[in-house]
């Protein structure tokens, strides 16, 4: 059974627990945990991922993560929790920052579409974002 639970229904030691040393290199950490989300597998937190509000129809994948030795084709699990948890939120946009091409597949399969920058939210302009390709996933 997979369950999505709020980051804020852990104990700060089972976020470090998961995070390891990861929580060092994270930008706005506060942000990220406080709209962040655990994907609990069989009981085990096995993933985690953070939606940031932009406005108050769209959201952005501000991070995903697996735990470590986890199979990488979980992730399409955890890509198709974020959908639904944006659509559960109210949200009709959801927006993800890609710095790696070789993702860009996983965004495809799940039905996410490449944008162009001047089509984001002027919101996500006012961030301290890296450059990377913007893609969009729509939600009926």
């Amino acid at each position: 059974m997979i369950e999505v639970k709020r980051t804020n229904e852990y104990e700060r030691e089972d976020i470090n627990k998961f995070f390891q040393t990861r929580l060092d290199t994270i930008k706005n950490e506060p942000q990220l945990l406080h709209c962040g989300w655990f994907v609990e597998m069989e009981g085990e937190t096995s993933g985690f991922f953070s939606l940031v509000p932009v406005t108050e129809r769209a959201v952005w994948i501000r991070s995903v993560l697996l735990k470590e030795g986890m199979d990488p084709a979980f992730i399409m699990t955890v890509m198709q929790l974020v959908q639904k948890k944006a659509e559960e939120e109210g949200y009709q946009d959801v927006y993800v920052l890609c710095h790696q091409s070789a993702l860009e597949p996983l965004f495809l399969a799940n039905q996410f579409t490449p944008i162009e920058e001047s089509a984001i939210p002027s919101e996500l302009h006012e961030q301290d974002i890296p450059q990377g390709s913007w893609w969009r996933f729509e939600i009926n």
